[in-house]
């Protein structure tokens, strides 16, 4: 068993030596109270108080003999002066031990006290007759003498209990000097044995010591073993940078021999000349002033200079230590040329292969246009061939040809889709969207197919609801429509079920796509997920191969850090599942989905009172639209503190609250309704924000607020989240084409739900005022920070609104950079907007002008 380390047993012992000297101090005090204690008991004894106290107690029955004995030998007038003189004694006698505080222990005694009471009282009745005259005294000296040998037995007794008690009080007394001196005794005896123990601890200290030194000197010699025989070089210097030692290993690194170097100045041999002054400077001002950017902070990388001249990389780290003569100042030195050496050929390999990478990525881009321009002059074409009179066999050809260049166009954008994750080019957005809308999407886009097929697609999300989560609203998107159509591609008059589950209360939630297909081999589900894969030949001439949607599927699901599996028999369909880190931040209870439309069963509900709280004039126009549009009556306020007046007022039913707004915000606003006792005070309150950061959820519901309604806002929306009215599910027109600017599917349909006219006014006073806000920001933004975020947060709801992708986007996450302490970040990147909001104009403008808005 090794030994114990000196240092780390140090604190142990003295530990012990405290406890001891504890102990034995505790005993000298606890001995020296005793004596003091025993000293005052024998004091005590020798006042013979209570001897006096007996002496008293004696004397009173004597008093009283003598005062029957004059009574007695009364012969004539004369002799009563001394009856009533020997009366007053004795009454005096009793009066004292009746008032006097040295009996008052005696009085405690119920007897004494009783005895006493009784010849008091007699005593009090005989004084009419003491100081009576002469001749009635001396006529009733019989009566009296009656009464005094009545009292004869009480007196006694007084006596002998007085002389009793007191008796006992000094045997108890004495048995507590004899019960202190035996206290005495015992902590006599410990104190010995705590002194016997001192010794021998105090000999196991001297021997460990010993012990220790020896320790000491074997560390000593091991430690200048290690430092000569290490591969670093060490180097020691003391205050004046005199070198104190200096290793072997320092010797084979700089071409000095110890000798040469030993109390030699260390900057002029082994620092190159140009960082002499920066290194004197910095052990000046370490010295000096304490300040070192050097000593104690790890390595460093520097340059040192060989005896022959050569200058070569190094990496080195300083420590101080303290001796009698003063500061040392130790240095390990490492010769890293080699090491630089590999590093500049890794670099130059990685630049060479960045280039490759470049290239790659160029020719990807020229292969895609290249591609891609013929494909789409093909299918054009084809499509303009389709509108000319043909035959039967012709329109067959052409609809051969026309599938097959859809379906090579298809497979090269999955090409670029995987060459674009690969690359690492698509960065993980991590934004909160609804669900259920995605999936939704993603069923609506596969309808058509579905029904080819006679297949139903259905959704399941009863597990967790209809949530709000956050995550990558894109990647999943794409995940399940590569999955969905998969399934329905494999599946012929069956089902295909998509679910979603959250994994126990983790943030994992698990997305399963179930069909009733034709199955997958179980030799084949390694596979499955690889590109271009075919099953059989069979399967392969009914179905084609799986192309590359899995594999895209598989690489996405990777690089959201997720996982990606699939259970499949041959014949009884597949379950293809994977699992996500997508939080959910709200939940709503599941509305009814189906792939089929369904009857509105809601519509005769009667109309609400509303209370919609924005400062954007172009959220209250289109909110107050689309609420009116549903029937229902609705009241504007313009900020917190006008929302909080109204609700005080009128009872409102449901009350849409914005969160960022001049004043008093929503969040405020929404606690002074709840803590009011307005005749709002339990109505439903929904937040409206543009964009919410996990943190921000938590704070609305804290305040009070029962759901969240994402900016833009829809009939759509506004209908399920009020539980009033769906949408009718009416047929859905052509996605538009979407660009990175804006997102035309919500501007159409903003204008589909408030008309064209309001529509296209609307969008006339939103370019206004944004190209006003918009140019504040980049010039003149605002000196506080709140300020500037609270601006900012107002135009995101703006943008949300009207589907501006790109400005939305960077509005938002120059919210989140605001908001989570980069305000300083925030200000620098202000100036970006102004040329996205330019391409947003732009985008706007020709999309009125094609749609006929404008």
């Amino acid at each position: 068993m090794e030994n114990q380390d000196p240092a780390s047993q140090a604190p142990l012992r003295w530990t012990k030596i405290g406890i001891l000297a504890a102990v034995l101090s505790v005993c000298l005090i606890a001995i020296a109270l005793l004596g003091f204690e025993v000293s005052r008991k024998m004091r005590e004894q020798a006042t013979a108080g209570s001897d006096n106290i007996q002496w008293t107690l004696a004397q009173l029955e004597v008093e009283f003999l003598r005062l029957e004995g004059e009574v007695d030998t009364v012969a004539d007038v004369a002799d009563l002066s001394e009856v009533r003189r020997k009366f007053d004694i004795f009454y005096s006698r009793i009066d004292t031990f009746r008032r006097g505080t040295v009996y008052s222990q005696l009085r405690d005694q119920p007897d004494f006290n009783d005895l006493l009471t009784q010849v008091a009282s007699g005593l009090d009745a005989l004084i009419p007759l003491i100081d009576s005259p002469d001749s009635q005294l001396m006529a009733n000296l019989v009566p009296l003498r009656a009464e005094l040998t009545l009292m004869e037995p009480p007196v006694r007794a007084i006596t002998l209990s007085g002389v009793e008690y007191f008796a006992l009080k000094s045997d108890e007394s004495r048995e507590e000097v004899s019960l202190t001196l035996m206290r005495v005794a015992a902590l006599t005896i410990a104190l010995v044995i705590a002194l016997v123990i001192v010794s021998i601890v105090l000999f196991q200290l001297y021997r460990v010591a010993q012990r220790n030194a020896e320790e000491v000197r074997t560390a000593s010699a091991r430690l200048a073993a290690m430092v000569s025989g290490t591969l670093d070089a060490v180097i020691v210097i003391n205050a004046e940078g005199l070198i104190v030692e200096y290793n072997g290993a320092a010797e084979y690194i700089f071409g000095y021999s110890r000798e040469e170097v030993m109390n030699q100045p260390m900057v002029d041999l082994i620092i190159p000349v140009e960082y002499r002054r920066r290194h004197l400077n910095g052990m000046k001002r370490h010295l000096t002033e304490g300040i070192s950017t050097v000593v104690g902070h790890g390595r460093h990388q520097f340059f040192g200079l060989r005896k022959n001249g050569e200058v070569f990389p190094c990496e080195f780290s300083i420590s101080r230590a303290q001796s009698a003569s003063g500061p040392l100042f130790v240095s390990f030195l490492r010769d890293t040329s080699s090491q630089v050496a590999a590093e500049t050929e890794l670099m130059k390999a990685r630049d060479e292969a960045l280039a490759g990478e470049r290239a790659r990525a160029e020719f990807m881009a020229v292969m895609s246009h290249e591609m891609r321009t013929p494909l789409n002059g093909m299918l054009g074409t084809m499509e303009l061939m389709g509108d000319t009179p043909l035959t039967q066999r012709q329109r067959d050809y052409l609809k051969i040809m026309e599938t097959s260049g859809r379906l090579l166009l298809h497979h090269v954008n999955d090409v670029l889709d995987i060459a674009r994750l690969e690359t690492g080019s698509s960065d993980i957005e991590r934004r909160p969207f609804d669900l259920y809308n995605v999936i939704s999407e993603v069923v609506d886009g596969q309808r058509a197919i579905a029904t080819r097929n006679k297949t139903m697609v259905e959704i399941d999300l009863d597990a967790i609801g209809h949530p709000t989560v956050l995550g990558d609203q894109q990647r999943l998107r794409q995940v399940l429509l590569n999955l969905t159509s998969n399934a329905i591609k494999f599946t012929r008059e069956g089902v295909v079920r998509i679910e979603a589950e959250r994994l126990g209360d983790s943030d994992i939630l698990e997305f399963r796509v179930i069909d009733t297909g034709i199955g997958i081999p179980e030799d084949k589900l390694e596979k499955i997920f690889d590109d271009f894969i075919t099953l059989d030949a069979s399967y392969s001439r009914e179905f084609g191969g799986t192309g590359l949607g899995l594999g895209i599927a598989r690489r996405l699901v990777n690089s959201m850090e997720g996982a990606i599996g699939v259970e499949s028999e041959l014949g009884d369909g597949s379950l293809f599942w994977f699992r996500l880190p997508m939080p959910i931040l709200s939940s709503a209870p599941p509305p009814q989905l189906f792939s089929e439309p369904t009857t509105d069963t809601s519509k005769g509900l009667s109309s609400l009172d509303i209370l919609v709280v924005e400062d954007n004039q172009i959220n209250q126009l289109v909110v107050e639209e689309m609420l009116t549009k549903e029937g229902h009556r609705v009241t504007l306020a313009n900020d917190g503190e006008e929302g909080v007046a109204a609700a005080a007022l009128r009872r409102y039913e449901v009350i849409l609250m914005d969160i960022s707004m001049p004043r008093m915000d929503g969040i405020e606003a929404c606690r002074r309704i709840r803590a009011g006792d307005g005749r709002s005070k339990d109505s439903r309150i929904i937040a409206l924000t543009a964009h919410a950061l996990p943190s921000d959820l938590e704070k609305f519901e804290d305040a009070g607020m029962n759901d969240v309604l994402v900016k833009p806002i829809s009939r759509n929306k506004l209908s399920k989240i009020l539980d009033i009215k769906h949408a009718e599910q009416a047929p859905k027109p052509a996605a538009p084409v979407q660009s990175a600017t804006i997102d035309e599917t919500v501007v159409s349909s903003l204008f589909t739900d408030l008309g064209a006219e309001r529509g296209n006014k609307l969008l006339g006073s939103f370019l206004a005022e944004t190209d006003r806000v918009v140019g504040e920001l980049v010039s003149e933004p605002e000196e506080q920070d709140s300020d500037l975020i609270a601006k900012i947060h107002k135009l995101a709801g703006s943008a949300s609104l009207f589907g501006t992708i790109a400005l939305g986007d960077e509005l938002r996450t120059l919210e989140t950079m605001g908001k989570s302490g980069q305000a300083p970040e925030m200000r620098d990147r202000l100036p970006e907007i102004e040329a996205i909001w330019s391409e947003t104009q732009e985008a706007l403008n020709a999309f009125a002008a094609n749609s006929g808005a404008a």
